[in-house]
């Protein structure tokens, strides 16, 4: 599985320097494009610290050595981003189930959707304003 996402800061937060935000993510392994391009594995990821700031924020990503800082990110951003690293696991989980009912040749009776469906409702949405 292989994603690309993006999300655009609007014109006057572009205006104080905001950037687009890239995700491109490959199984676990996520690479972020912002001010510089990083690259890491969601699952070696310890803990996620935001910081608000007046008009922007930064999230600094920590690993078992090391952390990563993403600075200048806008709200949208920040809490986008924030939900993609601790819900990446369960995403991938919906996404394969989604594609094994849709591939499957037999017919796909209400039940096995609705099984499907609740089977995937542990993806956290708050705090997520996309």
């Amino acid at each position: 599985m292989e994603t690309l996402h993006k999300v655009k800061p609007n014109f006057f937060q572009k205006l104080f320097g905001a950037k687009e935000l890239r995700l491109n993510i490959k199984n676990y392994l996520i690479s972020v494009s912002h001010n510089k391009n990083n690259q890491f594995d969601q699952k070696k990821i310890t803990n996620i610290k935001l910081k608000k700031g007046i008009f922007f924020n930064d999230i600094d990503v920590v690993f078992e050595k090391s952390i990563q800082k993403i600075n200048k990110l806008t709200k949208n951003q920040s809490n986008y981003y924030i939900f993609i690293l601790k819900n990446l696991e369960i995403i991938k989980k919906a996404y394969e189930d989604i594609l094994n009912l849709t591939i499957c040749k037999k017919y796909i009776n209400h039940k096995k959707i609705i099984k499907s469906y609740e089977k995937n409702l542990d993806i956290n949405l708050t705090n997520i304003y996309i």
